[in-house]
């Protein structure tokens, strides 16, 4: 499975077993305002910040990132990372 397709099915798959429907469950770019807290959200978990907020009735919304194409590296999300954040759920 390619990485940029490892991303999309996590983030599809997250969206459909959650019902929160998001481009980017991945982006660690996240705005929390009101009485939503994240202190329960540790290592990892932080992508499921979205989905911890909605489960505990809070209104979860998205906002364009302007995402630049990477210089340098590459991205470590594939498979193994794909099972690995499915696992710590």
């Amino acid at each position: 499975m390619a990485q940029g397709a490892a991303v999309r099915v996590f983030n599809w798959l997250v969206g459909w077993l959650t019902g929160v429907r998001l481009h980017d469950h991945n982006c660690g770019f996240n705005v929390i305002a009101g009485p939503c807290s994240a202190k329960c959200v540790y290592g990892e978990l932080h992508r499921f910040v979205p989905v911890l907020a909605h489960a505990r009735g809070f209104r979860v919304g998205e906002l364009a990132v302007n995402h630049r194409q990477r210089k340098f590296g590459h991205s470590k999300y594939g498979l193994r990372r794909f099972v690995k954040d499915f696992w710590i759920c």
